[in-house]
């Protein structure tokens, strides 16, 4: 899956900061706690500015790489996304869509699309 969407990695995080799920190259443990804090401020941000709901959040890095961060909820716990791209993605919302039933579907078995809000 990296490979097919040019991911360098895929980071799930719990409402506490911890690492659920990581694949790739992931910064790992020391990385999982700031995915909430920086959702957080991205909607202070949209509300503060009257831009509506943040859908995601996201850093254009340095070799035209992109980190999105993305918080959903799977069965009334928040999840956090942190995805690392080799390159601007067109189409980046359905790239989390399908990142996020691939997890709910692993993490929820077959009738994952009820549980998912987001």
């Amino acid at each position: 899956m990296l490979q097919e969407m040019d991911l360098i990695f895929i980071l799930v995080v719990n409402e506490e900061g911890l690492a659920m799920a990581e694949v790739g190259d992931s910064p790992g443990e020391d990385f999982a706690p700031y995915s909430s804090s920086i959702m957080e401020n991205a909607s202070k941000m949209a509300t503060i500015g009257q831009l509506g709901e943040p859908v995601c959040s996201a850093l254009i890095l340095e070799r035209g790489r992109m980190l999105i961060m993305y918080q959903t909820r799977l069965d009334g716990e928040s999840i956090y996304l942190s995805i690392l791209c080799r390159k601007v993605p067109a189409g980046v919302q359905r790239l989390i869509r399908r990142i996020v039933e691939c997890i709910a579907k692993a993490l929820l078995g077959d009738g994952y699309k009820e549980h998912i809000v987001g």
